[in-house]
C-alpha cells in the first residue's frame, strides 16, 4: 500500500480527535505534534505550516492520563 495517497492522511485536528476517542480524554493538536516529533506518528509536511499525520498510526495511538514515572515491573524492583 502506498503512503502517499491523500485519503490515508489526516489533519492535526482530525488526528487529535481520533487519539482523544482512543484515549477516553481530550488530546490537543500540540500533543499530536509532539508524538510526531518522537516518531510515534508518521507525518508529512505539505507546506511550511501544514502537516498531515498517517491515519493508521493515529488509530493505533492512545495517551494515558497519569503523569509522572510509570510503576516498575517486579523484576526491576527486586
Amino acid at each position: 500500500m502506498r503512503e502517499d495517497r491523500l485519503s490515508e492522511w489526516v489533519s492535526g485536528r482530525e488526528a487529535a480527535a481520533i487519539i482523544s476517542a482512543n484515549s477516553g480524554h481530550e488530546v490537543s493538536q500540540r500533543y499530536v505534534r509532539a508524538l510526531a516529533a518522537q516518531d510515534q506518528i508518521k507525518s508529512i509536511i505539505i507546506n511550511g505550516r501544514t502537516k498531515l499525520y498517517l491515519k493508521r498510526d493515529c488509530e493505533r495511538s492512545f495517551v494515558e492520563t497519569k503523569r509522572g514515572p510509570k510503576p516498575r515491573k517486579a523484576k526491576e524492583a527486586a
